[in-house]
């Protein structure tokens, strides 16, 4: 029996961080609209316990709301490779790359296995191959809180683009499923 979906405090926590230092003025805006009750669920959660996934669904729609969808997007993205330097994600990712090199192609084949280091019940990720240099990120079942979320949807495209800086590639991500079946093409 799945439990309540859940994202880990050291992530959100690193996506408010993010927006701090990215939209400057605009920060406080975006406190206001995610709700004191999610900001003080991201502010004093520890590092490496599990929030309820709702906190960083309204600090994300807030931040989309207040600062558009390209800035929302590039908060996502900065906000998971700041993740990859961190303690919680950093022995994940140069494990992948021992073990995969740096090919892209690879790499986004690996990544449902890093999935659950940052979500809880939220769906299941997988990697469907469609062609050269085309495929999609399925999360089969998502939680309510992600495929009714148009602006988490875009928030994750976002930080899936953070695997082209990783690898140094080139590419395009869209949102293509809005529904318990989010599919998120990637093009290089």
């Amino acid at each position: 029996m799945a439990g309540e979906p859940r994202v880990l405090s050291a992530f959100a926590k690193t996506h408010l961080g993010m927006i701090d230092s990215m939209l400057a003025r605009d920060a406080e805006r975006v406190r206001v609209e995610a709700g004191p009750d999610a900001i003080g669920q991201i502010e004093k959660g520890l590092r490496l316990s599990w929030l309820p996934l709702d906190a960083h669904v309204r600090l994300n729609a807030a931040c989309f709301l207040v600062a558009g969808s390209e800035a929302g997007r590039e908060a996502c993205r900065l906000t998971l490779l700041e993740s990859f330097e961190q303690p919680f994600l950093r022995p994940i990712l140069s494990g992948a790359f021992a073990v995969l090199g740096s090919s892209f192609e690879r790499f986004v084949t690996w990544t449902p296995k890093a999935w659950p280091a940052l979500f809880r019940d939220i769906g299941t990720l997988r990697w469907e191959a469609d062609g050269e240099r085309l495929g999609r990120l399925v999360l089969e079942q998502a939680h309510a809180l992600i495929h009714e979320s148009p602006e988490y949807l875009e928030g994750l495209a976002g930080a899936f683009s953070a695997l082209f800086d990783v690898t140094q590639v080139k590419g395009e991500v869209r949102v293509l499923g809005t529904s318990e079946r989010v599919e998120i093409q990637l093009s290089w």
